[in-house]
């Protein structure tokens, strides 16, 4: 499977440089007068008009020796008004661990967001996101294996802030949240502090390169800090309607924790 990613990855990627005459330089200066549902489908800052539908799906693989999991997830938004938006997500995993394997479904998120500030019009977008995801199906973490790889209530906050404005075809945005898992049976209750450096480069008008760097503070049983970068190219195959971004990422630890490598690949459509 992973090399079915890495495949995929170089094709769009030989696609777009093969296109690349289609690049446009007054791209990102070109849409800063329209409203974020203009944006490229991958930019941070995207949201639909009010009454619009979009989904979103993955297929995600984590290592953290010694155990691995993959995980489908979907999720979809729906726009209450240009500003705002309500979102649900549900996913499958599979955790492996040496001479044992667990599968099951996760919890359902539910999930909102609010714009304040809108870029179309003001020189910065800022959102303001909140998640739940309540207990409900049988946990991994209890040890019947077959459940959520959640295992216990979760709460979390974000606030995102960002411009189009400060240099011509990029995007950045900085993100600060706070994440909450209640306590699994076997394990303990986890807070993570985190925050995050965004910035999105486009190529042309359905192509661009994204970069994260994230830090991370975790109050769990032991206290530590995580330190790490994702990056992903994402392509839009029907322009405004479809987009598809390949990724991979690590987060390495300041204790003597194994590193969290994912990788996995992301797909949107708007309806």
């Amino acid at each position: 499977m992973k090399k079915c990613l890495i495949a995929l990855f170089a094709l769009v990627l030989f696609a777009n440089f093969a296109n690349a005459k289609s690049y446009n330089k007054g791209y990102n200066k070109g849409r800063k007068t329209y409203r974020a549902s203009t944006l490229n489908l991958t930019d941070p800052f995207f949201m639909a008009n009010k009454g619009r539908f979009y989904l979103d799906a993955g297929l995600d693989f984590i290592n953290v020796s010694p155990a691995k999991s993959f995980g489908i997830n979907a999720q979809g938004h729906y726009a209450i008004t240009d500003r705002a938006e309500v979102a649900l997500a549900w996913g499958w995993q599979r955790d492996i661990y040496p001479g044992d394997n667990y599968n099951g479904l996760q919890d359902f998120t539910l999930s909102g967001k609010y714009r304040f500030f809108d870029g179309a019009y003001e020189d910065f977008y800022l959102d303001v996101e909140a998640y739940l995801s309540p207990s409900i199906f049988s946990s991994i973490a209890d040890g019947d294996g077959h459940g959520t790889a959640k295992g216990a209530f979760g709460i979390g906050f974000a606030g995102i802030i960002g411009t189009t404005k400060w240099v011509e075809n990029f995007t950045f945005a900085g993100r600060v949240s706070f994440d909450h898992v209640g306590k699994p049976k076997y394990g303990s209750r986890t807070n993570a502090l985190g925050f995050e450096g965004i910035a999105k480069y486009y190529l042309n008008d359905v192509s661009s390169f994204e970069g994260d760097l994230l830090l991370r503070f975790y109050d769990a049983s032991e206290n530590y800090i995580g330190y790490g970068i994702c990056l992903g190219y994402a392509y839009e195959i029907i322009p405004t309607i479809s987009s598809i971004m390949p990724y991979w990422g690590v987060e390495k630890h300041n204790k003597d924790f194994s590193s969290a490598i994912s990788y996995g690949v992301k797909f949107r459509i708007k309806f």
